[in-house]
């Protein structure tokens, strides 16, 4: 199957950081500045986090990126750690 494509609109707007979270610019920054208060600009500056994680799984489509999948999985020959169940009360 053939690698997806990078929707080119999406990786110009948006960013994923190491950690996996989605960021974007609020609007409204680009003219008409001298109306909006000091702390108004200010805080427009600032890259803002998804609230809604299916609007940041819909990002991570667009980019070509896949949240869920471990990048660094076990080796073959390694077992995974066993969860240790708590006792019932």
């Amino acid at each position: 199957m053939p690698k997806l494509k990078t929707n080119k609109a999406a990786k110009k707007r948006f960013k994923v950081t190491a950690t996996g979270k989605v960021l974007f610019r609020p609007a409204g920054h680009k003219h008409l500045m001298s109306s909006k208060s000091a702390k108004r600009r200010r805080h427009s500056r600032k890259w803002r986090e998804f609230e809604s994680k299916h609007d940041a799984k819909d990002v991570w489509r667009m980019l070509g990126k896949y949240p869920n999948r471990n990048p660094n999985p076990p080796p073959a020959g390694q077992a995974k750690p066993e969860k240790q169940e708590k006792p019932h009360a």
